[in-house]
Parts: C-alpha cells; sequence; structure tokens
C-alpha cells in the first residue's frame, strides 16, 4: 500500500507542472531598450515628455538609476512579431511626481491608468499629500513624502505589476497615462515609468486535456482509497 501511495503522491507534480506556463521576455526598458523580441516602438507626449528624464531624487531608491521616461500625458508602448502566447505579464517601478491630488479635494482627481490594447486593466488615484485620499494601494509603496527633485513637491514612487493579462495577439499597445477632473499637468505633475519588463507566457501544451484529466483523476483515486483502506 506504500508503494501505491507513493506511486500516486508521485503523479501529482506531473499533473500540475502539465499546467505550468513558459515565459519569454518580451521587450525590457532600463535606460533605454534593453529586450526588444520583435519590433517595437516607444512614445511620449505632451509639454513634459522625454524617454531619457534624469531619475534625480529617486536615484537609489529600488532599481530607479539613470534615466527613465517621464510625461503629464502618455507614453505609448508597442510591440509587435511577438511569440505565440496565451497571456502577458508586465512590471514597472511607477514615480509619481509633483503635486497629485489623490481622489477627493477640490483639485481631484488625478488618476493614473493602464491600458492594454485599448482596455483598461489599471485605474486609481495617488496623492503625494495624503495617502489616506487615493485609492492605490500603499502596501508596494517605495517612498513617499520626500521631494526628489522637479519641482518643489513631494513625490512617491511604487511597484506594480500585471499578471495574466489574456492576450494572444502577435502585436500588442500598452498605454500608460494621467487624466481626471484634477489633473493639471505640465510642470505641476507627471509622472514616469522605469524598468519596465513585458512577458509572453504560453501554456504547456505538452501533456493533453484529457490526458492531464486522467492523470489528476487517477492521483486522487489512489489517494482516496489510500485513505479508505487506512481507516
Amino acid at each position: 500500500m506504500k508503494k501505491i501511495l507513493g506511486f500516486m503522491i508521485g503523479l501529482l507534480p506531473f499533473v500540475f507542472s502539465a499546467q505550468m506556463a513558459s515565459a519569454t521576455v518580451v521587450f525590457s526598458w532600463d535606460d533605454g531598450i534593453d529586450t526588444c523580441y520583435g519590433g517595437c516602438s516607444v512614445a511620449t507626449g505632451g509639454p513634459v515628455g522625454n524617454l531619457a528624464e534624469g531619475v534625480q531624487g529617486y536615484a537609489g531608491i529600488s532599481t530607479f538609476s539613470g534615466t527613465f521616461m517621464r510625461t503629464d500625458n502618455l507614453i505609448t508602448v508597442s510591440l509587435s512579431g511577438l511569440p505565440v502566447h496565451d497571456y502577458l505579464s508586465m512590471n514597472f517601478l511607477l514615480a509619481v511626481i509633483d503635486s497629485w491630488d489623490g481622489s477627493f479635494t477640490s483639485v481631484a482627481p488625478d488618476i493614473f491608468n493602464v491600458d492594454v490594447d485599448g482596455s483598461n486593466i489599471y485605474s486609481e488615484t495617488y496623492d503625494n499629500f495624503d495617502t489616506g485620499d487615493q485609492s492605490a494601494s500603499t502596501a508596494n509603496q517605495l517612498t513617499w513624502g520626500s521631494n526628489l527633485g522637479f519641482n518643489s513637491y513631494t513625490d512617491s514612487a511604487y511597484a506594480l505589476a500585471f499578471n495574466g493579462i489574456a492576450h494572444t495577439a502577435s502585436s500588442v499597445t500598452i498605454e500608460f497615462y494621467a487624466n481626471g477632473a484634477g489633473w493639471q499637468g505640465g510642470t505641476d505633475e507627471s509622472f514616469a515609468i522605469e524598468d519596465l519588463v513585458v512577458n509572453t507566457f504560453l501554456r504547456d501544451q505538452d501533456v493533453s486535456e484529457p490526458a492531464l484529466g486522467g492523470l489528476l483523476a487517477l492521483a486522487l483515486g489512489g489517494l482516496f482509497l489510500a485513505r479508505r483502506r487506512k481507516a
């Protein structure tokens, strides 16, 4: 019985590993494009739009260094020639620069957004005066309440990650932008992106779904039988 039980338990890693996905880094940005799997273009707009803005006082906070992409408007990352995949992930550092006013003040809201192929996946307010007035989580906050350069207001930074973004097309457009009724932009409010990494993921197809179901049923059935006999 111990041998049977050991065999059944041994099947479980194969069952669950069959559902794991292989990852491919298709784009990364740190002081410029480091990795580009296929075709890549990056653009930024607005009065404050610079793909190579010095990080100033952000240097040394997490992995901020050198330059980052800064704008008071929009940053667009367009990728083409992607490998076959089932979904995307991305992670980056967000610099929230100068007088962001959160959700509820008279000069709010100030909202940071992320869109993938025109569909919004993130939309949260940020406040550099009172974090209690923002909708964004502070669990991933890297710094807050210090003037890190640029204008005379305090600044903040966050580490953001988005996983399991359903996507199968060979191209993708990712947009980072700020808006809201209180958004002033210019040198008064802006943001920057640093250390952006985009991955594609492909589900492992080595085991077919019927075979996978059979393995799972066999493993679980064996465990159930072993427990009954032991009882």
